[in-house]
């Protein structure tokens, strides 16, 4: 009992000494172990894991060991080890601002953070070969995937020239955006990657997109004109849904199929170019679209 009790504390000691110099002062006011990983909470809000290898909390709400803190945590380190965590883990702090990722992190994607609505400050290991974080954005390490950025971020977004996919839920849920600029070739806009951007107002899609995934832009109430360039071949699901203030689509000549509800809601749709090359319109496609002349 005494060498594990020595051993704890020299955990606790470790934990403290990673902090930045500032923060050593700060109290632990909780602490546990979960699934081979380490806990501890300070009373400045930093929530620190230590462990080796996926952090699996296998649970939700009040089953969490750190349920009854999750209004304190205000910040989240994952110590080098940490290979991947689940997707509901950060979730479960509503006050979460500031996220730091380990240089031994090989699995992250946007649905790691899709509750996280406060957060300002998203940073990576430099030493991370597979991931980049670019003005709290966070990136793959050649910079080629945009992979997601906080809901914090707001007005024009200019995406950097090395860019060429804009991944799953990227921007998904963004209340803040208002433009995108594109200043390299994006060819790939995945599934929801603008999913209810509410305040999106304009986006001049670049000439190098080739693909735009399901639900891409579906609910961005804010959306009122859309050019599709001319490398697209096809409008997949539920692309444009419920854009309710989209009043004209111009689809360029190289599109030969349209998906189901691709523009299914757009109430104020007055005007639509569909080019001869168009093959295939799928079901409820312009459904709702009262103001189409």
């Amino acid at each position: 009992m005494k060498k594990r009790f020595l051993a704890w504390v020299l955990v606790l000691c470790l934990l403290v000494s990673a902090l930045p110099f500032q923060a050593r002062a700060a109290s632990v006011i909780a602490s546990g172990k979960l699934n081979g990983f380490t806990w501890v909470i300070d009373d400045s809000g930093t929530m620190i894991v230590v462990g080796t290898g996926k952090f699996t909390t296998e649970g939700s709400g009040s089953q969490l060991p750190w349920h009854a803190y999750k209004s304190q945590v205000n910040k989240v380190v994952l110590d080098d080890g940490v290979t991947s965590f689940d997707t509901t883990f950060l979730s479960a702090f509503e006050n979460l601002t500031d996220v730091s990722l380990p240089a031994s992190l090989t699995e992250v994607g946007a649905s790691h953070f899709v509750d996280c609505n406060k957060l300002n400050y998203l940073t990576v290991d430099f030493q991370n070969p597979n991931f980049f974080s670019l003005n709290n954005v966070l990136y793959t390490k050649d910079q080629s995937t945009l992979i997601y950025c906080p809901k914090s971020i707001g007005g024009t977004y200019t995406i950097p020239a090395e860019v060429k996919t804009i991944g799953r839920h990227a921007f998904s849920g963004n209340k803040n955006l208002t433009g995108v600029k594109f200043q390299g070739k994006v060819t790939k806009i995945e599934d929801r990657a603008f999913y209810e951007c509410s305040y999106l107002t304009q986006i001049t899609l670049p000439e190098s997109l080739e693909t735009i995934g399901a639900s891409a832009f579906e609910n961005c109430d804010s959306l009122t004109e859309v050019i599709l360039p001319a490398a697209l071949t096809e409008i997949k699901t539920a692309t444009f849904r419920s854009c309710d203030a989209l009043t004209s689509v111009v689809i360029g000549d190289s599109v030969t199929s349209i998906g189901d509800d691709a523009f299914n809601g757009c109430a104020a749709l007055e005007s639509i170019s569909i080019p001869d090359g168009v093959t295939s319109i799928g079901d409820y496609v312009f459904y709702d679209c009262n103001a189409l002349t």
